[in-house]
């Protein structure tokens, strides 16, 4: 579900809020004075917090070279908190003004692209990445590490295979910048439902599943929809219910038991006999056309469910593993 969140950071809220002091490894993103106001910070909100930063600012070996306006040089280590700050400002809901983020990206030393890709990315980050490069900038540090890509800018697949090998990433749309918050709040909320540990590892991309998300918009409302047309699967095993629901749905995604024979890799056979099976248990509704729609919502909505039930388990699993590690 998406939770608006003024200073904590749940499932799609914005780094927003918080103290502008110290590094809080454990939180991760840019935190800045005050509780954030839902209409938004003033330009001398923002500045205050980057002047915080402004003492003991230095250089390092090594300098970024993303955005750099022209005789702007700072390095790594200097650039750190006003990254963070323009990549707060960046994913606020709602949108900062032009006259904020310019300023901000001024004080970063990083020119603001058009468009951008937000990236969620499930954590734990690695350690050791850098926070920006050619076309990119990260926040890697607490619970939602995610990357924004500049548009134009480097293909997100490739830019992630390099800095996440085989990590679980969902990209989002490429919006206007004052957008790039809309953006990564859908791909975090795709990513709580797409990560799943039988599937390879690699971007997800919420422009090819804007059903799902749609759907779990309201997570009571989905399970109500559920509940109403999927119940009488609940009195079967479950796994006899999951594979019956798994061949509904390519069935009426498909149109024919061969089809979907091909799709689930069975037997023609097989899946006539669960069709069958399925109309002794939904009876006449399952073939009429004003019910098509519903079911097949009903069965994304019960595939969604399941897939967030696993990528909550392959989560906390983590957890337990990185505790162990410590």
């Amino acid at each position: 579900m998406v939770r608006q969140s003024s200073g904590t950071a749940g499932v799609g809220a914005p780094l927003c809020g918080g103290a502008a002091r110290g590094a809080a490894a454990d939180d991760g993103g840019a935190r800045l004075p005050g509780q954030q106001r839902r209409k938004g910070r003033t330009l001398t909100d923002w500045s205050a917090a980057d002047r915080t930063f402004e003492h003991g600012r230095g250089t390092t070996e090594g300098e970024e070279t993303f955005g750099h306006a022209p005789g702007e040089q700072h390095g790594t280590l200097g650039r750190s908190r006003p990254l963070s700050l323009l990549a707060a400002a960046l994913t606020c809901e709602p949108a900062q003004g032009e006259a904020i983020l310019l300023d901000l990206a001024r004080r970063a030393g990083w020119r603001l692209p058009p468009r951008l890709h937000a990236v969620a990315a499930a954590p734990p980050a690695p350690a050791g990445l850098p926070r920006c490069g050619p076309g990119w900038l990260a926040e890697w540090g607490g619970a939602q590490p995610y990357v924004l890509i500049a548009q134009p800018g480097p293909e997100p697949a490739g830019l992630l295979d390099r800095l996440l090998p085989g990590r679980p990433v969902v990209v989002g749309p490429a919006l206007a910048r004052e957008q790039a918050g809309t953006s990564l709040r859908w791909a975090r909320t795709l990513l709580s439902l797409a990560v799943d540990p039988a599937r390879p590892a690699g971007p997800v991309y919420v422009d090819d599943h804007l059903p799902a998300l749609l759907l779990a918009q309201d997570e009571t409302l989905l399970l109500q929809l559920v509940r109403r047309r999927l119940g009488p699967l609940s009195a079967l095993p479950p796994a006899q219910a999951e594979r019956l629901a798994e061949t509904l749905l390519a069935w009426f995604e498909s149109g024919s038991a061969a089809q979907t024979a091909r799709l689930l890799h069975v037997h023609p056979q097989t899946v006539r006999y669960r069709i069958r099976q399925a109309e002794r248990i939904f009876g006449r509704e399952l073939k009429e056309p004003r019910h098509r729609l519903e079911f097949v919502l009903a069965l994304n909505g019960l595939r969604l469910t399941a897939r967030a039930r696993r990528s909550r388990a392959a989560a906390a699993l983590r957890r337990s593993r990185g505790h162990r590690s410590a």
